[in-house]
Formats: structure tokens, C-alpha cells, sequence
């Protein structure tokens, strides 16, 4: 009789020690904890727009786009609720030729602000202006042949941009870019800079990536805008490193005083990867940066790369589980936010030809320009949807910048979780599940009360035919200690406190 006590009692203790994980009504029943905030507030959830669509979509000789066509960037940017654009600038679009050779000197009459380039950009710029977006503008380096490049010995088979060698020319060039921009057009929508384009890489200084050099410019960069009082205008986000994390821990214990935030790029993880490894990789390096200095992600994407323009993932469906995924953990890890590549399919030079495509977009260009590649019999429609937009936007219309982070963790591999409390004070939970099972979950928070959730399911049969984004799907309500939901399988569920 006291054995069986005994064994009854450790049965029991055992029963109480996995309630992590029990089997309740044909599902598996697992008990999740909001923790502690992560002393974060969300900065930013947006995507790349470059201002190509205009010069080089519109006119293009075989695959030419139509004003009529930006009418549906216009609406599915308002759809999707974004918050951020990190957008693209180089200095030969408008200073061709050196305007002088005074660095100290504006000659604005030897600067040509109606290029091409340029009046794309502005349209760009005005669609944040007018909806409230963040503009984060990034210099893409000196393209080989401008005069900014000059006397730089790196072959253009190394790279086709190279770092300046005359870095108070380079200064002066973004100076009078964010004086032109901000100050004469009052483009306020443009809130930060990044001098260059992921430096670790193509920060060639005489045919080697030289980290130093980069180091230099940022200081210079940051002294010209001192000088020519417009430090204040728009933040420095710098580093924009793209697996470097040795370049990324030099210039946080190098330009600390230069920075208000430092950001890299994330392209190495995929569907085999299991959460912790995210969650390693960006805690790694947001305590590379220094303390009160917030981490951003300016670029994220999928593992499944295919040189510069393609992931081959780019159409499936699981991809838009995955995204938030990736997301979650990050914002788990300490992540202030992030930008995704890109926000849709355009060329990236003039009369490019497909190879000049960039196709990681959350929709894609028109129907022919696919001709001959392995997407074009799945294709329906000009500017069709890819699934992941609305998996995206789930995340973009419902966790607003400021929002405080909470992690929650879930001992899964593949089933993320994080909750957020908004600025309005109203909560919002985002599980990711890409098991083929449906998970049945007990959410508890101590940091709140027994409010009621509007439910939103990024489900593959359930995916709105039109723009507009996913719509509640009922109703979540605590009873007792803990929410208890059902996240179906290869899904994501989101829900917004009422």
C-alpha cells in the first residue's frame, strides 16, 4: 500500500512537472508564459522601397509599367499599414559631375535635382509623406566611373561601388542631399541616414573591404553635419553589416558617439532552422552594440538565396509563417524592428533584362516580364500577390511602432511566439505554428487583465482574393488563469486585444 502511495504521489508530481505539454481532447495542450519585457519598444516594421518605378519600370522598353500601375503600390502600401521605408539613393543621381572642388562650398547650380532618379524618388517620398511613413534613405556607395570613385584602384569585376577616397566630398554630397530633401522640399517623412550599403561587403578601398575606411567616413560624415547644423534632421543608422559580425563589433566599439542606432542584415536562416539558432544570432549582436543604442534589422529574408535578385521560396506559401517566425524571434532576441527585402518585384536598372529583376517582392511585376522562367505558368495576373503580404501585413497593421516587447518562449523548434503591448495599452500575441499539427495553447500574462481578442488566421484556404488585408475570424476570451486558443497547423495566428 505505500508503494503504491508512493508511485501515485510521483505519478501525480509527474502530471503537475509536464503540464508544459498533456493531451487534452484529441490536441496537445502546452502552457505558455508571457516574460519579462525585453526593455525595447518597437521602432519600425516596413520594407525596401527603391525609387525605380518611375525611372526604370515606367519606359522600359519590353516590360514598361504605367502611371495607372503605381496606383497599386499607392493602395497596397495603405493596406498593409507600413511603417517604414528604407529606401535607396546614390550620389551620381544628382551631383554627376563634382558641383566644385570645395567641400565646404554648395555650388547648387552645378547639382541637377531633376534626373530621372530623382523624380522617382520624390514619388516615393511624397506616398510616405502622405501616409505617415518613415523614410530611412541609404546611400549606395560610388558607382565605378563617378567621380566620387576616382583614384580608387578596384576593379570593376570586385565591385561595381567602391568607398570614397576623398571622404569630405562624399560628406558633402549627403549633405546636400538631406539640405535638399528635407530642408528645401520638406520631406520630414525622412527621419534617418545610412552613408553606405552594407559595407562589410563593398566598402572597397584599392581592391579590399577596408572597415577602417568606413570608420573614418561615418566620423567625418557626422562632423559635416554638424557643421552645416542639420545633425539634428535625421539620425545616423549605421553598420547595415550583412553577415559581419566582426565588422559590426568594431564599429560599435569605434562609432558609439557617431550612432543613434546601428542595424544589420539577416539572410542565413530558412525552414530547418530552429528557433534558438535565430534567436542566438540576434542576440549575438544586438550586445555587440552599445548599451542604449537600438538594434534594427534593415534587411531580412529567407535563406534560400539565389544570387542578389531571387530566393527560390519567393512564392510558397510556408514562406509567410516562416517570415514571421524569423520575426518573432528577433524581437524576442532584442530587435528594435526590421525592414523586409523588398516590398515588390521592379528593375533595378534601365531596359534591364529579367536577370535585372529583383523578385523578393511581397507582389510581383507584370505577367510577361516572367516569360521563360519557372514562375510564369503560375502566374494569373499583372502585379499578382505572393501569399506572404498578408502574413506581413498582419504584422505591420497590428504591432505599432513604440509597442513594448514581451518574449514568450515555447520550447518548440518551429512554433514561435511574442506578445507586444501597443501604445494604447491594448495587447497583441503572435504564434507562428509550421507543424503539419494544429497546437492547442494556454497563453498566460500576468502583466494584464482577462481581456477580450479579435482573431486573425494567416491560413492558406482562408487568404483574401483582393488587397485588403485578413479580417477577424471571431473572438478570443479568458476563462479562468489562462487563454486558451487552438493555432492551426502552417499558420500564423495573431490576436488583437478589443
Amino acid at each position: 500500500m505505500k508503494v503504491y502511495q508512493i508511485a501515485l504521489a510521483g505519478l501525480l508530481l509527474i502530471s503537475v512537472l509536464s503540464c508544459q505539454q498533456r493531451k487534452i481532447s484529441g490536441g496537445t495542450d502546452t502552457s505558455y508564459t508571457v516574460e519579462d519585457p525585453t526593455g525595447t519598444s518597437v521602432h519600425a516594421i516596413g520594407a525596401e522601397l527603391d525609387p525605380h518605378f518611375f525611372s526604370y519600370c515606367i519606359g522600359h522598353a519590353e516590360n514598361p509599367a504605367s502611371e495607372n500601375d503605381w496606383n497599386i503600390v499607392v493602395d497596397r502600401v495603405k493596406q498593409l499599414g507600413i511603417q517604414m521605408f528604407r529606401v535607396m539613393v546614390q550620389p551620381r543621381w544628382f551631383e554627376q559631375l563634382n558641383d566644385d572642388n570645395d567641400p565646404d562650398h554648395i555650388n547648387w547650380g552645378g547639382l541637377d535635382f531633376e534626373t530621372p532618379e530623382m523624380k522617382s524618388l520624390y514619388r516615393v517620398l511624397d506616398l510616405a509623406q502622405q501616409n505617415n511613413i518613415s523614410v530611412l534613405l541609404v546611400s549606395w556607395g560610388c558607382p565605378q566611373g563617378h567621380f566620387l570613385a576616382e583614384g580608387n584602384q578596384t576593379s570593376n569585376e570586385q565591385s561595381w561601388i567602391v568607398g570614397p577616397k576623398n571622404e569630405a566630398e562624399y560628406a558633402e554630397n549627403l549633405s546636400i542631399l538631406i539640405q535638399h530633401l528635407v530642408i528645401k522640399k520638406g520631406y520630414t517623412c525622412i527621419r534617418e541616414i545610412t552613408p553606405y550599403n552594407e559595407p562589410n561587403l563593398f566598402y572597397f578601398i584599392d581592391g579590399k573591404v577596408n572597415a577602417d575606411a568606413y570608420i573614418s567616413m561615418c566620423k567625418k560624415l557626422d562632423a559635416k553635419f554638424k557643421a552645416d547644423k542639420i545633425r539634428s534632421v535625421v539620425r545616423f543608422n549605421l553598420v547595415d553589416e550583412s553577415n559581419g559580425y566582426e565588422f559590426l563589433e568594431k564599429c560599435a566599439g569605434e562609432l558609439h558617439n557617431e550612432a543613434d542606432l546601428m542595424n544589420s542584415h539577416i539572410y542565413s536562416f530558412g525552414y530547418e532552422s530552429p528557433n534558438h539558432d535565430i534567436l542566438n544570432y540576434e542576440s549575438k549582436h544586438r550586445n555587440a552594440v552599445p548599451a542604449g543604442l537600438p538594434h534594427f534589422i534593415g534587411e531580412f529574408g529567407s535563406n534560400q538565396t539565389v544570387g542578389a535578385y531571387l530566393q527560390s521560396d519567393i512564392d510558397e506559401y510556408i514562406r509567410g509563417v516562416f517570415i514571421v517566425r524569423m520575426m518573432l524571434n528577433i524581437f524576442n532576441a532584442g530587435a528594435t524592428g526590421m525592414s523586409y527585402w523588398n516590398l515588390f518585384d521592379e528593375y533595378y536598372w534601365k531596359d534591364a533584362p529579367y536577370d535585372g529583376l529583383m523578385k523578393t517582392g511581397l507582389w510581383r511585376y507584370k505577367k510577361n516580364s516572367y516569360l521563360g522562367s519557372e514562375f510564369f505558368d503560375r502566374i494569373q495576373e499583372d502585379f499578382q500577390l505572393r501569399p506572404q503580404y498578408f502574413a506581413y501585413g498582419l504584422m505591420t497593421n497590428h504591432v505599432r511602432p513604440g509597442a513594448a516587447i514581451y518574449p514568450v518562449k515555447t520550447d518548440k523548434d518551429n512554433v514561435a511566439a511574442s506578445a507586444f503591448r501597443n501604445p494604447d495599452g491594448r495587447w497583441v500575441y503572435v504564434i507562428t505554428n509550421e507543424q503539419s499539427d494544429a497546437l492547442k495553447i494556454s497563453l498566460s500574462n500576468r502583466f494584464r487583465g482577462k481581456p477580450v481578442f479579435d482573431v486573425f488566421r494567416y491560413v492558406e484556404k482562408e487568404l483574401p482574393a483582393g488587397n485588403q488585408m485578413i479580417e477577424t475570424s471571431g473572438t478570443a476570451a479568458q476563462r479562468g488563469r489562462a487563454l486558451r486558443i487552438e493555432v492551426p497547423a502552417r499558420s500564423v495566428l495573431l490576436l488583437h486585444q478589443q
